[in-house]
């Protein structure tokens, strides 16, 4: 009997531009964007203590991974019920199962986002019928088998290959040699590809090099870009950072960035960014919009991160998700015989800002006005960068967290 069952969330990302939906759909995206935002707030936190230096990460992706998971797992089982907990399902299972079809659909719509699901199942095991088709339907997963048993490299060039067709050649070689061995039985895998423009451009001719703060002294040096503009902005209450909304075209998408007010103060502002705080984050991202913008100097690095994120079993055991990767699993509406475990999950992703927003696309300029700015935001020590998807006026889905050390 075979108890390894690999999960894998794959993300390539930036930005991306999506259209309000219907009043409906929207009334019941903003339902579930508080237990979306929860989540990612909480497994953002319990990342950075495993991780040091830079830490890009898609919470959302890793989210739909698990709720695919959890449909295996049945209800009214520890397994299903660890996961239900953590990202806050409704009870009911097809309540639970509309909202999640409504998220695929949204995030899959547009052109500017690519999405994927696919599970990859040894040859050799029987899986669930009606548990493919409810992938199928409910998360837009389709199921491809390989052979683990006899060839798992095979499988993991067969993966590779696929996940670079998802995410435009961003993510190669996912599946390292070895990863996968012959008790392999089952992959998930999640590619999200992203790709949006700034609302105003950055002038590559005002690009150059700068000293960024790693702490009180230390410095290396970055490209430094630099735009005045009309930006949100503000400087909240109770939380020692000033923080900026930057938007992309369409004004669906924007990247919000939180500066702490010293060159040291990123892990206590993290610290107060947590579960306990969520409502006030959320409430600062409310407030953020409330103003008429002002003209701001804004002054930030370009960079790129390219992670691996292979640690997330011990993530998902600190949010308390242990038993679907025990031998007490319980994955039966999967597998007839309950054999299957959850052994590894893993989360790649990549990220590059510059002054166009993403990657090498070629946006129409739409260049900021020079003239004297009213507020300096100077980004040249660490920070954090929030991705979000606006729903409405006041709600909007945490889709990325970003933390940018210069390590």
């Amino acid at each position: 009997m075979f108890h390894n069952q690999c999960f894998v969330s794959v993300l390539v990302s930036i930005q991306v531009i999506i259209a309000i939906p219907d009043v409906v759909s929207q009334r019941q995206l903003k339902k579930i964007a508080d237990p979306i935002n929860q989540f990612a707030i909480e497994f953002q936190y319990a990342l950075s203590k495993k991780n040091a230096g830079n830490t890009f990460c898609s919470p959302i992706g890793l989210q739909m991974a698990l709720a695919m998971a959890s449909v295996g797992a049945g209800d009214n089982t520890t397994s299903y019920d660890e996961i239900k907990t953590l990202l806050r399902f409704p009870n009911d299972t097809s309540e639970m199962l509309s909202d999640y079809s409504l998220l695929s659909d949204t995030l899959t719509s547009f052109n500017e986002l690519k999405m994927a699901y696919r599970i990859y199942i040894d040859q050799k095991f029987t899986v669930k019928p009606e548990y493919l088709e409810t992938t199928k339907k409910y998360f837009k997963s389709d199921a491809e088998l390989v052979d683990f048993l006899n060839n798992a490299d095979a499988a993991a060039a067969v993966i590779n290959s696929w996940v670079e067709q998802q995410t435009n050649n961003k993510i190669k070689d996912l599946i390292t040699e070895g990863a996968l061995t012959s008790k392999t039985v089952m992959v998930l895998i999640n590619a999200m590809h992203f790709n949006a423009n700034w609302k105003y451009v950055f002038k590559k001719e005002l690009t150059r090099k700068e000293k960024f703060y790693l702490d009180e002294t230390k410095t290396v040096d970055v490209d430094m870009m630099h735009i005045t503009n009309y930006y949100h902005f503000q400087n909240p209450e109770n939380l020692k950072a000033t923080v900026l909304e930057l938007p992309y075209e369409g004004d669906e998408f924007s990247m919000i960035i939180v500066l702490p007010e010293t060159r040291t103060g990123l892990a206590d502002v993290q610290a107060q960014l947590t579960r306990k705080n969520y409502m006030d984050l959320m409430k600062i991202m409310r407030q953020l919009r409330n103003p008429d913008p002002v003209l701001v100097h804004v002054s930030l690095p370009k960079f790129k991160m390219d992670q691996t994120h292979d640690n997330l079993v011990d993530v998902l055991k600190e949010l308390r998700v242990r038993e679907i990767f025990s031998d007490n699993a319980n994955f039966l509406e999967i597998d007839p015989n309950n054999a299957i475990k959850v052994s590894k999950i893993i989360q790649k992703v990549f990220v590059g800002v510059d002054e166009k927003g993403t990657e090498a696309a070629d946006p129409t300029p739409s260049f900021a006005p020079e003239l004297p700015s009213d507020f300096e935001f100077q980004v040249d020590h660490p920070f954090f960068c929030i991705i979000m998807k606006k729903i409405s006026v006041k709600h909007s889905l945490i889709l990325f967290f970003g933390e940018f050390t210069g390590n």
